[in-house]
C-alpha cells in the first residue's frame, strides 16, 4: 500500500491519514448507510474490517470483541470546490477513538473530551517518526478543519457515491449520484 507505514501489528496503517474530516452541513446524513440497506452496509463493512484483519487502519489497535471494542466504516470523501462534487474516494477500518478525532465536531457535541481526543491522534502520529505534530497543532488542525468546512457551505453539492458500484454490494444507479440542497443557517455538525 503507497504512502503506509506498518503498525504495531505489522500491518500497513494510512501514513498521515488521520485528520479531522468534517462534512458541509448540507451533505451531511449523505453516506451511503442512506443508499444501502441495513444488510448491504453490514456486509460491506463485514468485508472492509476482514480485508485489514479487524485492526484500525490509523493506529493499528485490533478489534476485540470480548471486550466490547468494535470498529467502524468511515467513508473518506475528496472535495472539488469548482465542480462541487463531494466524491467517496474509499473506505477506512477505523477505531472508536481514531474516529472521534475525524468526527471531531460530532463527537464533541455528543460529549467527548477534547483533551482525550486530541491526546489520542497525537499518539498515533508520534508512531510515524517522520511527524512533528505537537498538541498545539493538532489543535491548530481542527481549528482549520472547521474554517474549511465553513467555506464549503455555500458550495450546491453534489455526492457521487459511484465507488460503490465496484463494491459487489447491489447498487441502483440513480443513489449513485446525489445532489445536496444548500441549507443557508444550517449549523450540522459532523
Amino acid at each position: 500500500m503507497a504512502g503506509a507505514r506498518p503498525c504495531a501489528r505489522g500491518r500497513p496503517t494510512l501514513r498521515g491519514g488521520l485528520y479531522v474530516d468534517l462534512v458541509p452541513a448540507a451533505t451531511f446524513g449523505i453516506n451511503c448507510r442512506k443508499v444501502l440497506t441495513k444488510y448491504q452496509w453490514s456486509r460491506l463493512s463485514r468485508g472492509l474490517k476482514a480485508r485489514v484483519d479487524f485492526t484500525c487502519e490509523f493506529c493499528g489497535m485490533p478489534e476485540v470483541p470480548d471486550r466490547n471494542i468494535y470498529h467502524v466504516t468511515h467513508e473518506r470523501f475528496s472535495y472539488d470546490e469548482k465542480t462541487g462534487i463531494q466524491r467517496l474516494a474509499r473506505f477506512i477500518c477505523s477505531c472508536r477513538r481514531c474516529d472521534e478525532f475525524t468526527h471531531f465536531g460530532h463527537a464533541l457535541v455528543f460529549g467527548g473530551v477534547p483533551e482525550l481526543i486530541l491526546g489520542h491522534a497525537l499518539v498515533v502520529r508520534m508512531l510515524n517518526p517522520d511527524d512533528t505534530t505537537t498538541m498545539e497543532g493538532l489543535e491548530a488542525e481542527a481549528v482549520a478543519a472547521f474554517e474549511v468546512r465553513k467555506r464549503r457551505q455555500s458550495i450546491n453539492w453534489t455526492v457521487d457515491l459511484s465507488i460503490l458500484a465496484g463494491t459487489g454490494v447491489p447498487v441502483r444507479a440513480e443513489d449513485l449520484i446525489l445532489a445536496a440542497p444548500i441549507e443557508s443557517g444550517s449549523v450540522a455538525t459532523q
